[in-house]
Order: structure tokens, then sequence, then C-alpha cells
């Protein structure tokens, strides 16, 4: 697992996660932090991404967030560097168009990400992410307010959910119509 933490100054923690022991069956089990493996130091210049959602990529080759204030998605190849070094790498980064202010879903099985910029009513697809120029595509979403975005990978649908208007719709990751509940 990842996460950013701020004590002056963002810090990028990684963290072995270990299932509690606690009798219940492996799919129903709570996990808890095991140990901190290592921790990152931010640079200053990339302390918009601190601001914004982390995630990994399914394959294990990317870490990405998103930063609100630059408008962009930065990809840092993993894994990171640890032990001899004490600060993040630069990453990569990619302009989304829109302010990224909600959350970030990542293919499991693929190399595309999915951005929520809420303000803007927004989901930004962002295909190719290892390759040196990924491609950037967005949705304009007939919805107010969204706040929570999901991908789900067997029908290769988004899902995004806006308490304000109390629904849930779906969007085939590759285009075609909305569903709705």
């Amino acid at each position: 697992a990842v996460a950013w933490t701020a004590a002056g100054h963002p810090l990028l923690r990684v963290i072995d996660l270990v299932p509690d022991d606690d009798g219940c069956p492996d799919g129903q089990r709570s996990w808890s932090a095991g140990r901190l493996l290592y921790s990152l130091e931010v640079p200053e210049e990339y302390w918009g991404f601190a601001e914004g959602d982390v995630a990994i990529d399914g394959s294990g080759s990317w870490l990405l967030s998103t930063s609100p204030d630059d408008k962009q998605l930065a990809l840092w190849e993993l894994p990171l560097p640890c032990g001899h070094q004490d600060l993040l790498s630069e990453p990569r980064t990619v302009k989304l168009g829109c302010s990224p202010d909600g959350p970030l879903a990542v293919d499991p099985d693929g190399d595309r990400a999915f951005v929520l910029c809420s303000k803007a009513a927004t989901v930004v697809t962002v295909d190719g992410l290892s390759t040196d120029e990924p491609t950037v595509s967005r949705r304009v979403l007939s919805m107010r307010r969204p706040s929570d975005i999901v991908y789900e990978p067997v029908s290769d649908t988004i899902w995004v959910a806006s308490p304000a208007g109390g629904k849930v719709k779906g969007f085939p990751a590759g285009g075609g119509s909305a569903v709705t509940y």
C-alpha cells in the first residue's frame, strides 16, 4: 500500500499490509499495517501531487498520482527506489485539461487510468501508461457533482457516483451509452 503523509513536507510512505489473524475466512479478513517498508521525500516541485489521489496500476509497474492545481497525472516507474535514496524520483507527467479533484481509478489488467474531475463533471481516460506519449480523452458527465469513480474490468465499465443527484452511472470504458441506477 502507498499513502501520502504530511509532516512539514509531503512524504510517500510504502507500507506492507498483512491480514489480521482474527479467525475469519480469507475473504472477510481485515487488514492492518504490518510495517513501514520505506518513506521517500517528495521534491518541492512535485508537492502538488501529494494533494491528489494516489494508486498503483494492476501490473505493479507504475505509481500514479494527480495534482489538482497543476491539472496533471504523474507516473512514477516502479519499483520505487529505497534504501540508498531518500528522495522520490522525477515522474513523467500527463496534462489532463481539468483539475483532478476526485478519485483515481486504474485498470488492473491494462494500461489505463481514469481520473474524476468533479467540478467540471468530467472523466479523463489516460490510455497507454507505459508508452512515451499516453493518449488523453475526456467524457463530460450528465450528472451533478460526481464524487466517486471505480473501474470494473470484467464489463470494462467506469462507474461514477453522485450523492447530489442520488445516482450511479456506468459508462463503457471504450465509449457508448451510459446506464443509470
